[in-house]
């Protein structure tokens, strides 16, 4: 019988250098088809983030991420790009290790790594058990550790929103999947949880704090997500448009003249809103009014039926469609 997972295991104290993610990469490739990649057609990983609609969620991973002292310092203070970018770079990252040929990820995790080994700088104030004053790396391995979760997290329960629940089998199915992914940003399996009641476990404690609190820079960071300069391009990589004909005629006509990309930034803004623990709703500031409530259900309904009304490959994420085209024809 399997020892229950340890809420409060020690800290991960070191930063990940460029030879253990090597020796991470080559544990994983050994073992796995060259051309079909880390995973393939018969995992639930496949599936998982095969779905563009699981990428509702950036937003609430981004500021799931921004509530980690050491991620927020790095998002503020090292970060040129802006946030829509940063979005569709994490897409685009988890897009091609994921359904990606081994060449292909191990490329894309290298260059993540040496982007990461530019990352760096001391807090400029502390938060949760963090002092000023404090280093912080972006190969960190606690952090590293965190922005995957946040990721994880987040996929499953925009499948569950917007698709359909996975079952306990299927979900802890993905956590046993999950160390060849973890790889990719040298994350060592005993970091990871071995089910997805650890996994649970995991979040609640990261949640609970301390390694967790937000301070100034987080709710800087986070006001990037919620309130940027310039509307992120993310969600036009989702093929969606806005169809105003249901609206009364004059409503319709003010609308038209609102850019597409804001109605929907604002519309995943409030349902990202819904989606957050209620803790760091409250620590970023973020409205959750009975009316932002209300309004959160129905555009969350309505995105559910718009994905589902269309065909397959219409919500498959380009990469998958790759993989399948790359596999059947080898």
């Amino acid at each position: 019988m399997k020892n229950p997972p340890d809420p409060h295991p020690a800290p991960l104290e070191r930063v990940v250098d460029a030879d253990e993610l090597d020796r991470s990469m080559r544990d994983v490739f050994d073992v796995v088809d060259p051309n079909v990649g880390l995973f393939g057609p018969d995992t639930i990983s496949w599936e998982l983030y095969s779905q563009k609609a699981v990428w509702f969620g950036a937003m609430r991973a981004n500021l799931l991420q921004a509530s980690h002292p050491g991620v927020a310092a790095a998002l503020v203070n090292n970060s040129k790009a802006d946030v829509g970018l940063r979005l569709q770079t994490t897409i685009a990252f988890v897009d091609g290790v994921v359904f990606g040929t081994v060449d292909q990820a191990r490329e894309l995790a290298m260059k993540l790594h040496r982007k990461h080994e530019a990352v760096s700088g001391m807090l400029d104030q502390g938060a949760g058990v963090y002092q000023q004053g404090d280093p912080y790396e972006g190969n960190d391995l606690e952090a590293l550790l965190w922005v995957l979760m946040t990721i994880v997290d987040t996929a499953v329960l925009l499948y569950g929103e917007l698709v359909r629940p996975l079952s306990r089998e299927h979900k802890d199915q993905l956590i046993r999947e999950l160390p060849r992914l973890a790889a990719m940003f040298g994350i060592p399996e005993r970091a990871l949880a071995r089910d997805w009641a650890g996994h649970e476990a995991y979040m609640r404690m990261m949640y609970q704090g301390p390694r967790t609190a937000v301070g100034d820079q987080g709710r800087k960071a986070a006001a990037s997500v919620v309130t940027p300069s310039e509307l992120p391009l993310v969600f036009e990589l989702f093929g969606q448009t806005v169809d105003l004909s249901w609206l009364p005629s004059g409503v319709a006509t003010v609308a038209r003249r609102v850019d597409p990309r804001r109605l929907m930034f604002l519309a995943v803004r409030d349902m990202t809103t819904g989606w957050l623990p209620p803790h760091l709703r409250d620590a970023y500031g973020l409205d959750w009014s009975p009316r932002t409530q209300r309004r959160a259900r129905l555009l969350c309904a309505a995105l559910r039926t718009a994905m589902r009304l269309q065909p397959d490959h219409m919500r498959r994420a380009e990469g998958y469609l790759e993989a399948y085209r790359r596999i059947g024809s080898s």
